[in-house]
């Protein structure tokens, strides 16, 4: 086909500029998601819409976040469900509540967008306001003032009386249920052994040094963090830590070296894994069966090491991996117990949702992690209704 519009004049040395022409089939299957034909068409058609987990929504342009909209304000009434709604930040309502009730929030004076989600947090978070002054480099010149506005964990209770209170109940297991067993959570501390100690100290000054040569270099900040939080549970065959800055003169991206950290006896077992070993041949000891959850399970996995160690001891441990199917995953549980299974070792995300792990009398964090709502959501899989 040729589009007369799109034809260039055919001349000397040129040929005609020839373009396919598009249209809808309207002889198929028009698809669409159903979310977008729920929005469009069925407005005011459900008397309910239910969300579980809603705390997952809390995103400002997720999919999901804007199919919960869309199903607010199809929907005569909308429920909600959650264990975890909070995080730690008031702003992690900010979405949800206009998603809920734009009205509401609009009233209140919280407009949508980046400029209502700060002036949200201003009047129900914490922000942290921090001035930096850098001395002048000579006395002709003024000092140089930066200043940076963070927020920080907490929430006012003004929050819970303005929108929660008459939006939602707030019930806890024991409020339905007389049945279940008492539940205690506890931190153990576990003093490091001297070498281990020695090397995370000088890991950790070689962090500080780096910080502070590449102040506010992202490369730097999280595989620091990564690393002191790997290292007390996997202190050897870390390798070099490695950053990366941009050279001002070449404008390429340059590697730089963070910190060598000391490579340790791999066969020694560490004051950490020690104390493990010793709680749950104590459970076991009791008829206790045990979840172990730990965070790091790829590159640098310590589940493997938990279960040599585990195994040694003639303690049946298995380890679940995410190369098992969400959908397949309980009955992966079902087999391994029926297999004789007394420790269960996997990464909490794997299990925070969906799961009842009722089998387990206690749960371990070796690695906590940094997400409250992953913490959160885990280590409640087996103090359960059932």
């Amino acid at each position: 086909m040729v589009c007369p519009e799109e034809t260039n004049k055919p001349g000397r040395g040129r040929r005609p500029f020839f373009s396919a022409l598009w249209q809808a089939d309207n002889q198929k299957i028009h698809r669409a998601a159903p979310i977008e034909f729920i929005g469009r068409r069925l407005k005011n058609f459900f008397d309910y819409a239910i969300a579980d987990e809603v705390h997952e929504l809390k995103g400002g342009e997720t999919a999901q976040g804007n199919a919960l909209g869309i199903l607010a304000s199809c929907a005569k009434h909308t429920l909600i469900l959650t264990g975890t709604l909070l995080g730690g930040y008031a702003d992690e309502l900010y979405h949800i509540l206009f998603r809920l009730d734009p009205r509401k929030m609009l009233t209140e004076g919280f407009e949508y967008g980046e400029a209502g989600l700060r002036a949200f947090t201003e009047t129900y978070g914490v922000l942290e306001k921090v001035t930096t002054i850098e001395p002048a480099d000579n006395a002709c010149s003024e000092a140089r003032v930066t200043k940076r506005v963070k927020r920080r964990p907490g929430a006012s209770p003004l929050l819970f009386g303005r929108f929660l209170m008459d939006l939602g109940a707030i019930v806890s297991l024991e409020d339905i249920s007389d049945a279940l067993p008492s539940y205690t959570e506890e931190v153990i501390g576990v003093e490091m052994d001297p070498q281990l100690k020695r090397a995370y100290e000088e890991l950790e000054e070689d962090i500080k040094d780096a910080l502070k040569e590449h102040w506010g270099n992202p490369s730097v900040l999280s595989t620091a963090m990564n690393a002191l939080l790997l290292y007390p549970g996997r202190p050897f065959r870390l390798g070099d830590l490695i950053g990366y800055a941009t050279n001002p003169d070449t404008n390429e991206r340059e590697k730089f070296l963070i910190s060598r950290p000391a490579d340790l006896d791999e066969a020694f077992v560490y004051a950490k894994e020690r104390r493990l070993l010793q709680e749950i041949q104590s459970e076991l000891s009791r008829g206790r069966l045990c979840q172990v959850f730990a965070v790091y399970t790829q590159k640098r996995d310590v589940t493997q090491r938990l279960k040599s160690l585990l195994a040694r001891e003639g303690i049946r441990v298995d380890v679940l991996t995410a190369d098992v199917p969400p959908e397949q995953r309980e009955a992966w549980y079902e087999r391994q117990l029926r297999n004789g299974m007394q420790v269960c070792i996997c990464h909490p995300k794997i299990v925070r949702t969906g799961l009842d792990l009722n089998f387990a009398s206690s749960i371990f964090f070796v690695q906590s992690g940094y997400s409250t709502y992953v913490l959160r959501q885990a280590s409640r899989r087996s103090w359960r209704i059932g």
